[in-house]
């Protein structure tokens, strides 16, 4: 008797903080998956970018209930929207062109259409006030777990689709994970804390957390170009962001990408476009202080976080990253391949919303893609 009530009150002592553990490695699940799935959201929208004429012909189509459409490109999205699913291990991968608050319409879905699950071209479905409001601001947002009479219970992120000859636009891309998903997530370290907690609660504890964590922070290295991840960036974004508000100093931001980067993954193959990215990724950690921050954002787009910095010295680092850009000796047919970025500058202090920097930022690296790629181009409101 004495072993059996001696037995419970050491599994009470350990229920205690176990509880506690899991509820805390519930919370940094859910929202480490949903930053995760509005992250791969917005690498899809750069996908969906690089052809952005044949798309916005979808879009528009799906807006005017036209089924007349460019069947072949279609056929090719959901084949890549397919392998993108696999690749994300998401539950769906889909666009949709939001027609109103209440109302918007499915243009390309990555799910099977053999599949009762699969939303054809055109079939509507109720808009969500954070899918309006991605639609309406262009600024990437990810939920918590909801649950959806049709669906089921899923976590989400949204990033919107733009034009950038015309800034305008052209609906958003959704990634899903569903309750399963997060489930065996947590399941993966409820096992791994019941092993560690019959060994000792204290040590389980600082273990698991170790391994929570690693699961979803190693990856604050781009493994290809030696940068910061998107992850990493956006934490230390924040921080600079309250440092220089508070210390009233000034941060700047380049928002850099590669000119024609499709092209080169389509004449010279995918390995060389990874060498180009490798490359570039050397060469602009040549310019980082130790006080900056360079992320590779997603694709060939790079962001690059300079505290301390005022707009016009931001502007002539991002002339001089332009010109060592272009002297990397890249030679993927015996010929030398030039380089070229196009970069865009903000700086806090121009804008009344000191969280619109990043979009000051994109906006001025699509004003110098308009102006013919291979240049710099500052924000001004």
């Amino acid at each position: 008797m004495l072993l059996i009530v001696t037995f419970l009150m050491v599994a009470l002592f350990f229920a205690v903080p176990s509880t506690l553990m899991y509820r805390r490695i519930e919370r940094l699940a859910v929202d480490n998956l949903g930053e995760s799935a509005m992250r791969y959201a917005q690498t899809v929208a750069r996908l969906v970018e690089q052809d952005i004429v044949s798309y916005r012909a979808l879009y528009e189509a799906a807006l005017e209930d036209d089924p007349a459409i460019d069947e072949a490109y279609y056929q090719s999205m959901l084949e890549l929207f397919s392998t993108v699913v696999k690749d994300l291990d998401a539950t769906f991968v889909y666009t949709t062109s939001v027609i109103d608050e209440t109302a918007f319409a499915y243009i390309l879905d990555g799910e099977n259409p053999q599949s009762e699950l699969f939303s054809p071209f055109g079939s509507p479905d109720e808009t969500t006030a954070i899918e309006w409001r991605v639609a309406t601001t262009g600024i990437p947002e990810y939920t918590g777990l909801v649950s959806f009479e049709r669906w089921g219970t899923f976590l989400s992120g949204y990033a919107p689709i733009r034009d950038a000859s015309t800034g305008e636009i052209l609906g958003i891309v959704g990634v899903d994970y569903s309750l399963d998903h997060v489930n065996q997530l947590l399941n993966t370290a409820l096992l791994t804390m019941v092993i560690g907690v019959s060994l000792l609660v204290v040590f389980a504890t600082g273990v698991l957390h170790r391994l929570l964590e690693a699961r979803f922070v190693a990856l604050e290295i781009d493994y290809l170009t030696g940068l910061s991840t998107k992850q990493s960036y956006e934490g230390f974004l924040k921080r600079a962001t309250q440092d220089a508000l508070k210390s009233k100093k000034p941060l700047s931001m380049l928002m850099i990408d590669i000119d024609d980067f499709k092209q080169i993954n389509d004449i010279y193959g995918h390995d060389f476009g990874d060498l180009v990215l490798k490359k570039v990724g050397e060469m602009l950690l040549t310019f980082r202080r130790k006080n900056e921050s360079i992320a590779r954002y997603g694709g060939d787009e790079f962001v690059y976080v300079m505290p301390e910095s005022l707009t016009k010295e931001a502007a002539a680092k991002a002339e001089a990253i332009l010109e060592a850009a272009r002297i990397i000796d890249l030679r993927p047919d015996d010929k030398k391949l030039h380089l070229t970025l196009s970069i865009g500058v903000a700086g806090l202090s121009d804008l009344e919303e000191p969280d619109k920097l990043m979009i000051a930022a994109d906006r001025a690296m699509y004003l110098s893609k308009s102006k013919g790629k291979n240049r710099v181009s500052t924000y001004s409101e």
